[in-house]
């Protein structure tokens, strides 16, 4: 079984007004913990997977040690490529690589189109599966902007303030106003939001 991986609590920045809650009004709060929760948005037969894998956080507000389950290795329909630097490496003339200082900026430079914010970290497991889906849709949609911020300590502030607790999430944005979320590699839910979005006034 395939996880969804949390990042934890993180400090909120300062300064920003630009980020809108839902239409629902309702606020995302980080989570309180470090975890990792089960999934069933993506799934690896057992037998395959590594023992675990053991995630040493640098420089955050966290010291301990995070057991991540892992998951089976990369299928060769995502070219399998087990370095996960160059995999998210990839894309990167139509997934913008973003990261505290940068995000806000590219929010307000896409006007009026919807743009998809990937939430991820190098270690995590599906969000390692997804990416390569991800970098097929920003090709498919050239009136979407795709954007991807890594959970490291530097952005720890704008994962505090975006309230996410699990990896990946998908942040769509319309008029640099939050209009929804994905929790997890749940690919079919991704591209409906993203098709939501794009008819949006």
């Amino acid at each position: 079984m395939a996880t969804l991986c949390s990042p934890g609590p993180r400090q909120a920045p300062s300064g920003r007004s630009i980020i809108k809650a839902p239409s629902g009004g309702r606020s995302l709060r980080p989570s309180s913990s470090i975890r990792c929760a089960p999934s069933i948005a993506v799934s690896a037969p057992a037998s395959a997977a590594p023992a675990g894998l053991l995630v040493q956080l640098h420089e955050g507000a966290q010291s301990g040690l995070l057991q991540c389950p892992a998951v089976s290795p990369v299928p060769r329909t995502f070219e399998g490529d087990w370095n996960s630097r160059m995999l998210f490496n990839r894309g990167l003339d139509t997934v913008k690589a973003v990261d505290k200082d940068s995000l806000w900026s590219a929010l307000e430079d896409a006007g009026d189109k919807p743009v998809v914010l990937d939430m991820y970290s190098r270690w995590c497991g599906p969000c390692r599966l997804i990416y390569p889906k991800l970098v097929k849709l920003s090709e498919k949609y050239s009136d979407v902007v795709f954007l991807k911020l890594d959970c490291t300590s530097q952005n720890k502030t704008v994962f505090s303030h975006l309230g996410v607790g699990l990896l990946p999430t998908f942040k769509i944005f319309k008029n640099s106003s939050l209009v929804s979320q994905v929790k997890g590699a749940k690919y079919d839910e991704l591209v409906a939001k993203i098709e939501k979005a794009r008819i949006m006034s």
